[in-house]
């Protein structure tokens, strides 16, 4: 009795992931350079599992396209690639809006200049500035005597210098420095 054969389950050909695509390749070339005869049949071997599993020969798969291997990507995967696509849009718009802020902003400097506002504004801010940096005066006054003695203890300062701080004559302040220097002695 002869019995009949079951039909093969017809596999519909689907597409190779990266790393299958990846794996392919490596198999074939493999294949094609290995100095070992029983490497190349193995690598060969498991090239034609791996198509064969997608339903392909291993001349169908290495006429497919790389392109067509890509799968499709989740509607997760592509609305990112739209949130991308549209922060890149508006960082876009905003730089050419900054651009155009720039542009306009130049424009009516160099118009504000070319009717001398400038000039206006220099001579403004140059008086503001002397008066912004004008000691403040004050009615209480140290002795200068004192002073002087106290400048000569504690810093390193010039005669001269020392003299211009406290309004005394240099030879004031050499003989306060001197009267020190005797204090100091006895």
């Amino acid at each position: 009795m002869i019995f009949p054969t079951e039909p093969e389950p017809v596999v519909i050909a689907t597409r190779l992931t990266q790393k299958e695509q990846d794996r392919f390749h490596n198999l074939l070339k493999l294949a094609a350079e290995s100095p070992y005869e029983g490497e190349r049949s193995a690598a060969l071997a498991a090239a034609e599992r791996l198509v064969a599993k997608h339903g392909m020969t291993l001349d169908e798969a290495a006429q497919r396209d790389p392109v067509d291997w890509e799968p499709e990507p989740t509607p997760a995967e592509k609305a990112r690639r739209e949130a991308e696509r549209e922060a890149v849009r508006r960082a876009r718009e905003e730089e050419i809006r900054r651009q155009a802020d720039k542009s306009h902003w130049e424009r009516a400097w160099r118009e504000a200049r070319a009717r001398g506002l400038d000039e206006a504004e220099k001579r403004e801010k140059t008086k503001t500035q002397s008066r912004s940096y004008q000691q403040p005066r004050s009615r209480r006054r140290r002795n200068p005597n004192d002073f002087a003695g106290a400048l000569l203890r504690e810093t390193r300062m010039s005669l001269q210098e020392i003299a211009d701080i406290t309004q005394l004559d240099i030879y004031q302040v050499a003989g306060i420095k001197l009267k020190m220097r005797n204090a100091r002695a006895a």
